[in-house]
């Protein structure tokens, strides 16, 4: 998990207890071009580094090409606006018509549950503390673009023990 953050969390927020922010996650992937058009069906927008991938304006995935693919073992959520969700969805249902080896269900509590070549993931509308979060002002460049579709960004990970 990354210990860099590019934003400053109020203090009412700080003080609540959980996780705040996920600042990044790690997926090795064999073919960079592939992962990230999987990512930004998602909603993610490519960052200045080149193996970066935005997730809304504070998070993000790290995908370093290297053999073989890094295969999360638990569950990946993400949260959105209401729009940005539905957005999301028809995006995701178009990159599949193109990419079967990716999958989606609607979710039992809404949103979708998605299973792809890295792993599941769970898109969701966000929580009123995941939206107050996505609005603290970010100093992280590109950002526009997920933020405009709506991302709020990386909210839970789930790994079995």
């Amino acid at each position: 998990f990354g210990s860099s953050c590019f934003c400053v969390v109020p203090p009412a927020m700080a003080a609540r207890s959980g996780l705040l922010l996920l600042e990044h996650l790690n997926f090795n992937v064999p073919n960079y071009p592939a992962a990230a058009a999987f990512f930004q069906a998602l909603g993610c927008q490519q960052a200045a580094r080149s193996i970066h991938q935005n997730c809304g304006p504070h998070t993000q995935f790290h995908l370093p090409e290297t053999p073989p693919a890094q295969v999360w073992r638990g569950i990946v959520t993400i949260a959105y606006s209401p729009e940005g969700l539905t957005r999301t969805q028809a995006g995701l249902q178009q990159y599949q018509i193109v990419n079967p080896e990716v999958s989606s269900t609607p979710s039992p509590a809404g949103g979708l549950e998605v299973q792809s070549p890295w792993g599941q993931f769970r898109l969701r509308e966000g929580s009123a503390t995941e939206h107050e979060m996505a609005a603290v002002p970010t100093k992280r460049s590109h950002t526009e673009e997920t933020m405009t579709a709506g991302v709020l960004g990386i909210v839970e990970v789930e790994l079995p023990v």
